[in-house]
Formats: C-alpha cells, sequence, structure tokens
C-alpha cells in the first residue's frame, strides 16, 4: 500500500536521513536539511497556533 507523505515528512525523513548535507544554498549561505527540518517544524506549530 501506498503511503501519501507531506512536506513535513518529506523534511524530516531527508534530516534524519542527511542531516549535514545543504539542500539550499544561496548567496553563499548553506542550510543544511536538518536545520530546514527544524525550522519547517518551528513554523508549523507558529501556524498551529494561530
Amino acid at each position: 500500500m501506498l503511503r501519501r507523505l507531506n512536506m513535513g515528512d518529506i523534511h524530516a525523513r531527508r534530516a534524519a536521513k542527511y542531516p549535514g548535507r545543504a539542500p539550499l544554498v544561496f548567496m553563499g549561505l548553506k542550510v543544511t536539511f536538518e536545520e530546514l527540518n527544524r525550522n519547517c517544524c518551528l513554523m508549523a506549530h507558529v501556524f498551529q497556533k494561530l
């Protein structure tokens, strides 16, 4: 059976598998999967409180 993934699941899986890799690089600033996942979780919690 196929399982549907949301964006949170995708970020969490990538952060667990590749915590030190940087999927985002902009003007020399690198954001790792771990940082991206942490920031996405923080934003999700803020939106839930609205």
